[in-house]
């Protein structure tokens, strides 16, 4: 139905299985299947709907293709004596309204009898002006682009619909978008009726850049040769010149099949789900309630016991439902915690995460070793902990009716009506909900208790790893919240370790055992007494996301103007939608870097310096990098921690590389092969020789050199020797003699 217009980029679709308005920032461009043409004409049909397809604006009133509103019904003013309504070559009618197709019934007649479909069941109940949305103007002389709408539909609506994506090559199959329609009642043809039309003058336009550098086409000729068939003109045929650029055109008017990128399914809230998925979502509410009801996650509560504050503070209740690709629905529940956020202090909530580096240094440490390793997931995971505030929450409208469904004898009395005469049911927290604040770390917490209870010690230097000695050999976990990684030579061990984790949280835990764990995001394959840590899946999707097109591949993420920028003056900065896909690819890549790619950690690093203010300079550079990583997806970074006790780290610096002459440090750490850790920033001082620099470099990394020997160490690893290279002697003298090694440049640094 065209964009929304919001910064995401987002499109409005037209569900024709339900007949709902749906928004999606990700889908999937297809051709334009016959099906679904017979099936729009089937609505049209059952909803009696005019014969020729107009465009209205907000209030209603027809518009024509240049946007100027006039009355309907009413007699033309201007002079039309030398414009003709009519292309006399097919009677192609050149206004902004289209002859009707051939299958519409007249106005005085009655719509022949056939078998709805039953997806257009209760259509009715749409708004009329929401079918028909028209597409946002693109063209950079304003004009819209209703000539257009005709020739890209027309070049896709020709086509045999295939089973390959275009753009992925996956093979969608049948039901790739829903499954196929099913076959709708021939209609019979009767005479079109005769209307008035108000025909605008207008100037032929010139549609030479949807060709090649030598191709013109006139207006008349470019209707002629791309049309709808049957959708606006009731064509059978189409021809499209060899040099029609078809992408560029359907770039801005095709008309889109929107599906879930991921994994084909979707959150909805409850009220389009309820018209959405009908009895089955009605069900998958009440399965969700009813558990939540037997787990004693909520107590009901009086809603005469409660203040007019303790109301106010009641937490919004918000029900979603997923449509799993078995095609069952799945109903979730889950408190707004917005306005805890004014009486919670900020960090006050926050729940302690494993820290990456100790995934990596722990990943290399147990593929050396051998360990066998899991790694499980503890669904419904918060409903295990238990409140330790007064938490009111209230459930409203079908929300409230389906709760007391659940237990008639235990909420019936307990409901109310509010303001808008809608049912409301007050409840008390019990347990921690999903959405709560606090949840998170009050799972967090009794996570530790129960790890605690059970002989594991934290490690002090990260609160997310824990260490048991388990027949006379360490067991290890890493937590992430729920998602938990089991490491111990034994796997009888482990499967016992799993086992007393499902009798603690429920026997549903997703588990993963073998060689190879999605886990955070990041894949871990193990073997040779080594681990290789990879994304290629998400850098496939950074890539995908970005909004332009990526191909081929660049020798290096960063070329020589990496660090070069223009002054003010020469600088073209980018639009606001360019600006902020800039700052949330940058963002994506840095994820990447800190875990497993090293090679892009510089040019990524120096892009993150300049999201405020991005030029087309840095979006040619992200462009670079995103073209390096489109050749290099499947690189993968191997680790092992074969030389443990003995730490090395190189450190280096570049004096003054950035704009305002401040340095820039890179950092890694091997224990063997691989850098576990690696980090590249701009230094945050600035300095006046390459002497001072590296110091500062060495500063820089002296944190990160300290808390690894501590955390290592931890773990029950003795470090004999932790050594740092550089490649300046004037800074190695200075760290190690301090003001004894100081010359004329050096003598105001006090080490």
């Amino acid at each position: 139905l065209g964009p929304t217009g919001n910064v995401q980029g987002s499109y409005k679709f037209y569900n024709l299985d339900t007949g709902c308005q749906i928004v999606a920032n990700q889908f999937t461009v297809l051709p334009m299947p016959r099906e679904v043409i017979n099936l729009v004409h089937s609505i049209e049909d059952a909803q009696q709907m005019p014969a020729n397809i107009i465009f209205t604006d907000a209030e209603g009133d027809i518009v024509d293709d240049d946007g100027t509103g006039f009355a309907p019904h009413t007699d033309p003013v201007e002079d039309h004596s030398g414009v003709d309504p009519v292309d006399p070559a097919d009677g192609l009618y050149m206004g902004m309204h289209n002859p009707p197709p051939a299958h519409a019934p007249a106005a005085n007649v009655s719509p022949p009898d056939f078998p709805v479909h039953p997806a257009v069941a209760g259509i009715d109940a749409l708004h009329d002006d929401n079918f028909f949305l028209p597409l946002a103007d693109d063209d950079n002389d304003g004009e819209e682009e209703d000539g257009r709408v005709g020739a890209a539909d027309d070049i896709v609506g020709n086509e045999e619909v295939g089973t390959v994506n275009p753009h992925t090559g996956n093979d969608l199959g049948e039901n790739a978008v829903g499954g196929p329609p099913a076959a709708v009642a021939p209609v019979e043809t009767v005479q079109p009726p005769q209307h008035n039309y108000n025909i605008h003058p207008r100037q032929g336009r010139n549609y030479s850049h949807c060709y090649g550098d030598d191709e013109q086409v006139d207006e008349a000729n470019f209707f002629q040769t791309a049309r709808i068939p049957g959708v606006l003109y009731g064509a059978n045929s189409v021809h499209v010149p060899e040099a029609f650029n078809t992408d560029l055109i359907a770039h801005h008017i095709m008309i889109i099949i929107a599906t879930k990128v991921a994994a084909g399914e979707t959150h909805i809230f409850l009220k389009q789900g309820l018209k959405e998925f009908g009895v089955k979502g009605e069900q998958a509410v009440y399965k969700e309630l009813d558990v939540l009801h037997l787990q004693n996650v909520f107590t009901r509560q009086d809603p005469g016991c409660l203040t007019s504050n303790e109301k106010g503070k009641a937490l919004e209740s918000l029900m979603f439902l997923e449509n799993k690709q078995t095609g069952a629905v799945k109903g979730r529940l889950v408190a707004d915690g917005s306005k805890q956020r004014n009486y919670i202090e900020e960090g006050a909530a926050a729940s302690p995460t494993v820290m990456t580096e100790s995934v990596l240094i722990t990943a290399a440490i147990v593929a050396t070793e051998g360990r066998d390793v899991a790694v499980i997931d503890l669904p419904g995971a918060f409903l295990n902990a238990e409140m330790d505030e007064v938490v009111h929450m209230v459930l409203r409208g079908k929300l409230a009716e389906l709760m007391v469904k659940v237990a008639p004898q235990i909420y019936r009395k307990y409901v109310t009506l509010g303001n808008k005469r809608e049912l409301m049911l007050y409840m008390t927290l019990q347990k921690a909900l999903y959405g709560c604040l606090r949840s998170a770390l009050l799972f967090y917490l009794k996570l530790v208790a129960d790890l605690e209870g059970q002989g594991f010690r934290l490690n002090p230097y990260d609160p997310c790893v824990a260490n048991k000695l388990v027949t006379r050999a360490q067991m290890t976990l890493t937590f992430h919240l729920h998602d938990i990684k089991i490491l111990h030579v034994d796997p009888l061990e482990v499967t016992q370790c799993i086992e007393w984790f499902k009798s603690i949280y429920g026997t549903d835990v997703r588990i993963s055992r073998g060689t190879t764990h999605d886990y955070l995001g990041v894949m871990l394959s193990y073997s040779n007494k080594q681990v290789r840590i990879s994304m290629a899946d998400y850098v496939k999707k950074v890539i995908n996301g970005f909004i332009e097109d990526i191909h081929g591949s660049a020798s290096t993420p960063g070329a020589e103007n990496l660090f070069q920028i223009r002054n003010e003056e020469a600088r073209v900065k980018l639009n606001y939608e360019q600006a902020q896909c800039f700052h949330s690819t940058v963002a994506k890549l840095l994820f990447v870097t800190m875990r497993c790619r090293r090679d892009i950690q510089t040019a990524v690093a120096s892009l993150a310096t300049r999201v405020t203010e991005p030029d087309e300079d840095d979006w040619a550079k992200l462009r670079r990098v995103l073209k390096y990583l489109h050749g290099t997806a499947y690189l993968s970074l191997a680790l092992d921690a074969s030389n443990l006790t003995f730490m090395r780290w190189w450190v280096d610096a570049s004096f003054a590389i950035h704009p305002d002459y401040k340095s820039h440090t890179g950092e890694v750490l091997l224990l063997g092969k691989g850098g576990v850790i690696g980090i590249s920033r701009k230094q945050r001082l600035n300095t006046k020789s390459s002497t001072e620099a590296e110091v500062v470099g060495v500063d820089d990394a002296s944190s990160q050199i300290l808390w690894t020997n501590y955390s290592i160490k931890a773990q029950g690893y003795q470090i004999n020797e932790t050594l740092v290279y550089q490649d300046n002697q004037s800074a190695i003298l200075l760290e190690k003699n301090g003001k004894q090694s100081s010359g004329k440049r050096t003598r105001h640094m006090n080490i």
